[in-house]
């Protein structure tokens, strides 16, 4: 049984189904699973669309969970921001996951936050892949997923 305030993942990386009645108690989601691959380019940066906020959202905040060490040939960072478009490191400033070793329950967190979006159209959220040495494609291995705490206003 899902715990998550009436949100469950769909599809491949996230994604959402909108609840039949407004959750306002927020509640975590998992919005996927990802891994050196999802963001693999030969650019320095790749933006992902990640989940689509429902209408009337309001993000509380975001968790990146490390679970497999990001590596590669030339690279001196990796770094993940989460936001929206626009303003793409609006939840997460880059967090460089080279460095972060996972385990023991490593979390890259932030909050609280109280960010009420749209209240017209859902809204887009946004994962971020920044390298620097080399292109993102250098990236060998790494793996994280990330939460998000939501509800949804009435």
């Amino acid at each position: 049984m899902c715990r998550c305030g009436g949100f469950s993942p769909g599809g491949s990386g996230g994604g959402y189904v909108p609840p039949t009645v407004p959750v306002i108690t927020p509640a975590w989601f998992r919005v996927g699973s990802y891994t050196f691959a999802d963001f693999s380019s030969g650019s320095d940066s790749f933006d992902l669309n990640a989940y689509a906020i429902p209408i009337k959202g309001v993000v509380h905040g975001v968790i990146i969970t490390p679970v497999t060490q990001f590596a590669g040939p030339l690279l001196e960072s990796y770094a993940i921001q989460i936001g929206v478009v626009g303003d793409t490191a609006r939840y997460q400033s880059p967090v460089d996951l080279l460095t972060v070793v996972p385990g023991n329950g490593v979390q890259v967190v932030s909050l609280p936050l109280l960010d009420q979006l749209d209240h017209v159209a859902a809204t887009s959220l946004r994962i971020v892949a920044i390298s620097q040495g080399t292109t993102l494609d250098a990236a060998t291995a790494g793996a994280f997923y990330v939460d998000i705490l939501i509800s949804v206003t009435p």
